[in-house]
């Protein structure tokens, strides 16, 4: 069997001081005793500064050529995770290991250059830069990456046509549909053949069709190319695709 690509161990996140506003008119005074309890509470602005524990205490394995998806309700935990695997965000406690190595001893720079070269991303919102072409906006990993001109260019035309995009290269994202910019999305997260694909709800903004074609584009891109997806998602579709669906409610695996 092969090795974890990405473990979790033992992850928990905590948001600090997330702000939670209350009108007193409701209370009596023993809660407004309870109130003051808090270790942050502003009176003036009738808020408390509650902590929030996003995820507690996963333990998870992800292997190569995995086709997951992360499935909850909003709310429970599925953007986080998907954000502390890509080290987009960082655990309050326990560890996070790629290929055996533990992300938290990496410095900043060396965290940027991890997602720069093992990692793709597709963004429910698409985040293309508006005054870039589509070529460009695929280029621009590799431009990061310091590819020549040339190759950078050949590359980025090519994943564009794995795509069917190749055709609109040089058209901007507002002359582009919401599934045309998906594409260019996943175009960008691919061409630099990443390790993991992490995909945060890719399907939220585009209708039934086009979510479809998207998703047979994927699943052929992990079948013929070995390429690791995960998902964060609740869209029915992507969960009767993935390989392994992982549920989680309130932070907690179920």
């Amino acid at each position: 069997m092969s090795k974890p690509l990405i473990s979790l161990e033992n992850v928990t996140k905590i948001y600090e001081g997330s702000e939670q506003m209350f009108e007193y008119g409701y209370f009596t005074g023993n809660v407004i005793k309870k109130l003051k309890s808090f270790q942050k509470f502003d009176f003036m602005n009738n808020a408390a500064l509650l902590d929030v524990i996003a995820l507690k205490e996963l333990t998870l394995e992800f292997f190569p050529g995995e086709f997951t998806a992360i499935a909850g309700p909003s709310g429970s935990g599925k953007s986080t995770l998907l954000n502390i695997i890509g080290a987009l965000d960082f655990p309050s406690k326990g560890k996070l290991f790629f290929e055996g190595r533990e992300l938290s001893s990496l410095s900043a720079n060396e965290l940027a250059d991890f997602r720069l070269l093992s990692l793709g991303f597709i963004f429910q919102s698409f985040n293309l830069i508006p005054v870039l072409t589509a070529l460009e906006n695929v280029e621009y990993v590799l431009t990061l990456q310091g590819l020549p001109r040339k190759k950078r260019r050949e590359k980025s035309l090519q994943a564009l046509e794995l795509v069917g995009l190749k055709h609109e290269a040089h058209r901007v994202p507002s002359q582009l549909s919401g599934g045309q910019q998906q594409r260019v999305a996943i175009a960008r997260a691919i061409v630099h053949d990443p390790k993991v694909v992490l995909a945060d709800e890719p399907t939220a903004n585009l209708d039934s069709k086009t979510s479809e074609s998207l998703l047979n584009l994927m699943q052929d891109l992990n079948k013929n190319s070995g390429m690791t997806f995960i998902f964060s998602s609740h869209d029915a579709l992507i969960l009767s695709r993935a390989k392994r669906v992982i549920q989680i409610r309130d932070g907690m695996l179920v």
